[in-house]
């Protein structure tokens, strides 16, 4: 006894990679779980990896994700922020920050003196990530005198004209702006517009006049510059027309002399024109390497929510992970797709653009993880059950709520223990906010912890909403 006094309780510490907690944050900012990000938040402050640039985009991430406005204003370093380049997700939480105030009817005249302060924050479409940065980018646009249609034509080719505010400032009176008259023909004067939509931060601009003029060895460099800022299907095409004419060994030269001092663009995002489709297939299938695998993955995370937005794209993504479902355990590999998949969920949601898509999209994910993963991995069904609130929130018909509750009953078969007991326990509440009337599927579900607790008994007499 003298010696367990003298020797109190120890903690193993187990240290977590870093990309998990980095996970965690974001699903926690997405959430809405402002406790549980701010503990990664301060995991991640703390850690030797995370440099102080990237600290800074996390506090902007985290003050945004829980519009903290005024904490974020008096934020040490925000001037900073604006200056450097930024991740995508950053920029478009600035935006957010930006046009929060702004109310329609727009007027060109109120966003001067935010976009004097902020600058271009979203220089392309490929580079929104939300309905305020399509908002940020419109507005953006139509003050440099971009043309109203063919801004439309941009935003409706990248799914982004569904977005409320963004069509409200297409359909309405946001100033008096003269429209362009088209791409200039005179060598000189493209000169000139391609210097004018690279100094205002119009990449998608930039990347039509590009494609209007024949490739010359001399705007290679500008050429790899916009294609890694926008990342759209417009800046592979124009990579792959740079390609063709000057050799794949010019444009490979300098996209790896660009790619070494941007680390955070994919190396093998340009290696050749390759569909999202395509790249899930490699995330899955088992006969590809694991370097290239993460690299797939990488990719995805980049630029999938640019892709999924697009018309058509995510029905034809879920049907492809149906396929892959019916597919036997030896020909495909659930990690990492499965995580991936749940990130891109995430990614859609957070978007806030209304797709009908959305549901069936979640259902097959469930579906994956239900019939393909038995690995018990506690940390993944925390993202699954989030996935089902998700799904659920959407509003599901009768038949969808039961195949929904069987999925979940058939992939918790790795779960029926005691120290996952809270988990079931959770998963029925939050299955039980969303119960049909004339749903008993539940009962089942339910059922599987009788033998463990009296969770059958509690369930029989809990009041229905």
């Amino acid at each position: 006894m003298d010696l367990l006094t003298e020797r109190p309780t120890r903690e193993a510490r187990i240290s977590q990679p870093i990309g998990r907690i980095l996970g965690d944050f974001e699903d926690a900012c997405a959430a809405g779980a402002e406790y549980a990000a701010r503990t990664a938040f301060a995991s991640l402050a703390s850690d030797y990896r995370i440099s102080a640039t990237n600290r800074l985009f996390l506090t902007v991430h985290l003050l945004v994700a829980f519009e903290a406005w005024d904490e974020l204003e008096s934020m040490e370093g925000l001037t900073e922020v604006l200056q450097l380049p930024r991740p995508a997700l950053v920029s478009d939480a600035l935006a957010r920050l930006a046009v929060r105030e702004l109310r329609p009817p727009f007027d060109l005249v109120e966003f001067e003196p935010i976009a004097l302060r902020f600058g271009s924050l979203v220089p392309s479409v490929g580079a929104i990530r939300s309905s305020y940065g399509a908002t940020y980018h419109t507005l953006w646009s139509l003050r440099a005198g971009e043309d109203r249609e063919v801004l439309r034509s941009r935003l409706a080719k990248s799914g982004w004209e569904t977005a409320s505010v963004a069509l409200d400032v297409l359909t309405g009176d946001a100033g008096s702006t003269e429209p362009s008259s088209g791409q200039p023909e005179d060598p000189h004067r493209l000169k000139v517009a391609l210097r004018d939509a690279l100094q205002t931060g119009r990449l998608d601009t930039a990347i039509d006049l590009l494609l209007e003029a024949p490739p010359a060895i001399e705007n290679l460099p500008i050429v790899v510059e916009v294609a890694r800022d926008s990342l759209t299907a417009s800046a592979f095409e124009l990579v792959e027309s740079y390609r063709k004419v000057l050799g794949a060994d010019a444009v490979k030269f300098a996209l790896d002399r660009d790619i070494s001092d941007h680390l955070t663009t994919p190396a093998a995002m340009f290696d050749r024109p390759v569909s999202l489709l395509e790249r899930m297939d490699r995330l899955f299938r088992g006969d590809t390497s694991l370097t290239d695998r993460y690299s797939q993955k990488e990719a995805l995370l980049e630029t999938g929510l640019t892709e999924l937005v697009v018309p058509g794209v995510l029905e034809d993504v879920t049907r492809f992970i149906r396929g892959i479902t019916m597919e036997s355990t030896d020909v495909i590999t659930v990690s990492p797709g499965i995580d991936c998949c749940l990130d891109l969920a995430r990614d859609i949601r957070n978007a806030e653009v209304a797709k009908p898509e959305q549901c069936p999209f979640g259902l097959s994910i469930l579906e994956l993880w239900a019939f393909h993963d038995q690995s018990g991995d506690r940390h993944r069904l925390g993202r699954v059950l989030q996935l089902v609130d998700d799904v659920l929130a959407g509003g599901l018909a009768l038949e969808q709520y039961a195949e929904l509750v069987e999925l979940l009953r058939v992939g918790w078969t790795p779960f029926l223990t005691d120290a996952d007991l809270p988990v079931g326990l959770d998963a029925i509440e939050i299955l039980l906010a969303y119960r049909p009337d004339r749903s008993e599927v539940l009962d089942l579900f339910a059922g599987q912890f009788s033998d463990a607790s009296g969770l059958t008994t509690l369930f029989a007499y809990q009041e229905r909403p």
